[in-house]
């Protein structure tokens, strides 16, 4: 019995043409709630994208603030670096002052200069003094103009 129940029902495959549907079957609550899922997909990913572009403008600002630090702590190591250079000029014109006035000394007492070339080792040794004295003054008033120079505690109160 069971060969004549399988062979008929081979047959009838065999036999009977394409199947077709005569209505179209829909789901309208899977189909309201595959809408509803895409929606809060949507509104969530609104958020992230806000969320996200909040990150940034919060990056964007912390890099803003640093790059000021940056700039500000820049601009006090140049200034660091240009008042060291101003004192070692200054240093370095005391050094040759008293270079030069200790050798005019020992000279003085040196038996083997005639007074005339004295004096003009004076002469030479004058204009030097005198043009490091007015290099002195040109630093002193870069200093004073310059941003480390500090202005009285009276003037900032103000």
């Amino acid at each position: 019995m069971k060969k004549y129940i399988l062979s008929v029902l081979l047959l009838s495959t065999l036999v009977c043409g394409k199947a077709h549907a005569h209505w179209v079957v829909t789901d309208p609550t899977n189909f309201a709630g595959n809408i509803a899922n895409t929606v809060k997909e949507i509104a969530t990913a609104g958020k992230t994208v806000k969320n996200t572009l909040n990150g940034f403008k919060e990056v964007e600002k912390l890099y803003n603030d640093t790059k000021k630090y940056y700039d500000a702590l820049r601009k006090v190591n140049n200034l660091i670096g240009d008042a060291y250079k101003v004192k070692e000029c200054i240093l370095m014109v005391g050094d040759i002052s008293d270079i030069y006035v200790t050798s005019y000394k020992q000279m003085l007492h040196d038996p083997h200069f005639r007074p005339s070339e004295l004096a003009a080792i004076a002469s030479g040794y004058t204009k030097l003094l005198e043009q490091s004295g007015e290099s002195l003054k040109e630093l002193k008033s870069v200093a004073k103009s310059s941003v480390f120079y500090e202005r009285p505690r009276t003037d900032a109160d103000d």
